[in-house]
């Protein structure tokens, strides 16, 4: 397997430079491997697959960076292995040419921007992924859906909205990362709440909190972000 990234294979668009690319195979740590001077007409077999990894807001950070990537480099796609947990956010997206997964010889990046030596040396996340893919950094790091971000009728007339209205999701793939749910309520119970909504999202593990509007295990990503352009306020 440590000789799948001995050789690697891209078309090189017009006007832009290839430099240094991150690849990941299933048995090593990322390595950096020239592409300068490599050219090729790829097909869809020959595209590098994207291994996608974290929770569902690195997933939104990724997307935002294959986005970035595609506006520069139009003619460079990539395969997914396909995962339940990412294809709502990454299915259609303009720089994933195809979901499914990989022979053994493909050759696979990984997104664990976490295992890289930059990240947490006031390097963000999102810097990490742009790094992995070439991708020239930017302050704004914006993001990408490349889905519907309209709020369902249905959700929209049954929510109690109020002057202002908060999402929040107190749970994470990550509990260490999880703030105590006592604390929630506490939050919630200094605003007033006659002016001040709280809709709560999550999976089936995540408790009602108390004095919120809960719309756990009832809403699908793409309702979340939704709901997220429709809030004031998010706090995850």
């Amino acid at each position: 397997m440590h000789g799948l990234l001995t050789r690697t294979y891209f078309r090189k668009p017009r006007g832009v430079t290839l430099k240094k690319v991150f690849f990941r195979d299933t048995l090593s740590r990322s390595r950096v491997i020239d592409l300068t001077g490599i050219e090729m007409n790829a097909t869809d077999s020959d595209f590098t697959w994207i291994n996608p990894l974290g929770g569902l807001g690195d997933t939104l950070m990724l997307s935002g960076v294959l986005k970035l990537h595609h506006d520069a480099c139009r003619d460079i796609k990539y395969n997914l292995i396909r995962r339940t947990k990412y294809l709502s956010i990454l299915k259609g997206h303009p720089a994933i040419s195809k979901i499914g997964f990989p022979s053994k010889e493909a050759r696979i990046i990984g997104t664990d921007y976490w295992s890289h030596e930059s990240f947490g040396r006031k390097i963000h996340a999102y810097d990490v992924l742009t790094q992995i893919f070439n991708v020239k950094m930017t302050e704004e790091k914006p993001l990408y859906f490349p889905g519907r971000a309209e709020i369902d009728p249905i959700l929209d007339k049954i929510i109690p909205w109020k002057k202002h209205n908060i999402l929040f999701a107190p749970s994470s793939d990550s509990p260490r990362k999880e703030w105590p749910f006592v604390l929630w309520e506490q939050l919630i119970a200094r605003f007033d709440a006659g002016k001040y909504l709280f809709v709560e999202v999550g999976t089936n593990r995540t408790p009602y909190i108390k004095g919120a509007y809960s719309l756990v295990n009832i809403t699908s990503p793409e309702d979340v972000i939704a709901l997220a352009r429709r809030c004031d306020l998010i706090i995850t």
